[in-house]
């Protein structure tokens, strides 16, 4: 099985989780006609022969699920049921920079995830591997079209949107994505115009009590990045832009409430992310609901059936039980259980911005499927929550971007079956075309979550091969999907012309001693690259 070798070979890896994309909107640059001699390294596409029938893959989307089904199926097992004739891989994503939340997802003061950057450096400089760059499915590309040209198109562009809580005052003032938050923060070039600078730079710096509403890793990021002394953010790659804004509000944010419906048990975030809170000395929980002794029965359950890792973790919140002494310039985190919100409410001399939330308080059902996790309900009691800015981190959700695309609108996924995509309506495969990652599964896991995603989906590719299914009737993939971008006029960026971009980030970050200093519009990062 290809999927044992491979899970061994990553199980020691130390990752986290995100989810995020972006569109461009400029005019195209002059086509670089020599594209096809990538300047990155000499004789990148030597296995780009128009003699020989290799099996053509397109890769859509280049996060960790795009990035770790290219990897597998470079590895030697691929090989050995290829046969003699390599793969060769065409990579294409809407930005002109690859890593998707790697770059624009993870946490700032988190490198040593980003360091899986090195790992996808490695693919994109395969000679069988191709990046094109700044270039969108559905709008410079059709899936239609790749399907013409590649013998194979893997789909794992991600998750772009969000889920909505659909409750009374979503669209107060104040109520804000934490997506949009993490985005912003990060430097996405969708999240970084000059009115999501002002809306952000107004919230923080005139907000005293905030409220996230999620319990996984992104809403404990958030709350971090809010909490600790900005100074000591500074090393690392936050925009230039948002460390201004958070300079600014110090004085101001004092109380940041982390809210979940169900209880500790259940809490979505991992060890690591309660760790660094605790490490901040910032981290509050109440005994009464964390303790052993006043943990329900089905809580203690599933705290038997999922064993050691969750009762390590519930070990670490139980530390979190007193009530911290604040060093200078950190704000009290306070994870708050089994509250429902079920209305946001305007402030009172202000009804435009939100003023606060009422909150259903809930209880634990067991799942009448029988699933391991349990359902929160509510008990008919409410109450009331001042605050005057709301992170929602309630899960993302990816979208379909092309109709010719099999989605499933309910659940947010391409519609599948262990990777192949199905015509829900004869319920078959449609030949050659496959799908990775969140655009796959769902918006869950850890970036570990990727590689066994990408092992199921390449194991159906090669079975597929295997049984005839799948042939090398298509020739010269690559070069030919050039050709049209170009017929187009549409400007795209090489992993070449990438590296020249990502050496002035890291340049310009040096003059100011942090990690790299982000371009932020996707104009500028074209002219850098075609320079």
């Amino acid at each position: 099985m290809l999927r044992r070798h491979f899970a061994r070979s990553y199980a020691s890896s130390s990752l986290s989780s995100y989810c995020l994309s972006a569109s461009k909107n400029h005019k195209c640059h002059p086509i670089k006609k020599h594209i096809l001699t990538s300047s990155y390294e000499t004789g990148h596409n030597a296995f780009f022969n128009s003699n020989t029938r290799n099996l053509s893959v397109c890769v859509v989307g280049s996060g960790p699920a795009g990035f770790y089904t290219a990897k597998q199926l470079l590895g030697k097992e691929c090989q050995s049921i290829f046969g003699n004739e390599p793969v060769n891989i065409t990579i294409i994503e809407r930005l002109p920079t690859p890593y998707g939340l790697v770059r624009y997802g993870v946490a700032p003061d988190h490198p040593e995830v980003k360091n899986v950057q090195n790992d996808f450096d490695q693919v994109a400089s395969d000679p069988r591997v191709q990046f094109i760059g700044n270039v969108s499915l559905g709008k410079d590309v059709r899936l239609k079209e790749l399907q013409e040209l590649f013998d194979v198109v893997v789909l794992s562009y991600g998750a772009e949107s969000e889920r909505t809580l659909g409750i009374k005052g979503e669209d107060l003032q104040g109520v804000e994505s934490a997506r949009e938050f993490v985005a912003w923060y990060n430097g996405l070039p969708s999240h970084t115009k000059e009115h999501t600078a002002e809306k952000f730079k107004n919230l923080v710096q005139s907000s005293k009590n905030a409220v996230i509403i999620g319990q996984g890793n992104v809403a404990l990021d958030v709350a971090r990045i809010l909490a600790r002394p900005v100074s000591t953010l500074k090393p690392y790659d936050v925009t230039s832009q948002a460390m201004h804004v958070l300079e600014n509000f110090n004085s101001n944010l004092k109380h940041i409430l982390v809210v979940g419906r169900r209880g500790p048990v259940q809490i979505a975030a991992t060890t690591k992310e309660l760790r660094e809170l605790i490490k901040l000395n910032c981290l509050y929980a109440d005994p009464t609901q964390i303790q052993d002794e006043y943990l329900d029965e089905i809580s203690k359950e599933q705290l038997h059936k999922e064993g050691r890792v969750k009762q390590r973790l519930i070990q670490l919140l139980q530390t979190a039980v007193v009530k911290p002494s604040l060093p200078d310039n950190t704000k009290l985190v306070e994870l708050v259980f089994f509250r429902s919100p079920v209305e946001f409410l305007p402030k009172k001399d202000d009804p435009s911005r939100i003023g606060s939330i009422k909150f259903e308080i809930t209880k634990l059902e067991k799942d009448p499927n029988g699933d391991l996790e349990p359902k929160a309900v509510g008990t008919g009691i409410f109450e009331e929550i001042e605050c005057d800015l709301v992170f929602k981190s309630i899960g993302y959700k990816s979208v379909n971007v092309d109709p010719e695309i099999p989605f499933d609108l309910k659940k947010g996924v391409v519609v599948n079956e262990h990777g192949r995509v199905v015509n829900p309506q004869t319920k078959h495969s449609i030949g050659g075309v496959y799908v990775c990652g969140w655009l796959k599964r769902g918006p869950s896991g850890v970036i570990l979550s990727n590689i066994y995603d990408a092992e199921e989906t390449v194991e159906s590719i090669t079975n597929d091969f295997s049984s005839g299914a799948l042939s090398r009737s298509k020739n010269d993939a690559h070069t030919k999907l050039v050709s049209k971008l170009q017929e187009k006029n549409i400007s795209y960026v090489n992993f070449g012309q990438y590296k020249k971009l990502e050496q002035f980030e890291v340049n310009e970050g040096q003059k100011m001693g942090k990690i790299r200093e982000k371009v932020l519009h996707v104009p500028e990062m074209l002219n850098i690259c075609f320079k």
